[in-house]
């Protein structure tokens, strides 16, 4: 699997096609963030590239192929992260 260019934007059409060769769905990473939208979570992290958030989702990928796609994962809470959203 080839990484894109640091310099490529974060878009969702990238997220989506990402997600589908990792054998992650869109509703177990939305499960995961907490964002009801792929847009919302571009929105939270506007300095992020593709390829960014491609390095982010596979330091993650066994907790989001075994619990997200089992439909019971349970993302932990901003508060327990020190994370801070925005709205």
């Amino acid at each position: 699997m080839r990484l894109a260019r640091h310099a490529t934007p974060l878009t969702t059409g990238g997220m989506v096609r990402f997600l589908k060769a990792c054998g992650i769905s869109v509703a177990a990473y939305k499960l995961w963030t907490g964002f009801h939208t792929l847009s919302e979570d571009i929105t939270a992290n506007p300095d992020w590239g593709l390829r960014r958030w491609q390095e982010l989702v596979l330091e993650n990928i066994d907790t989001l192929r075994q619990n997200g796609s089992k439909g019971h994962f349970k993302p932990s809470t901003e508060r327990e992260n020190g994370v801070q959203r925005v709205p």
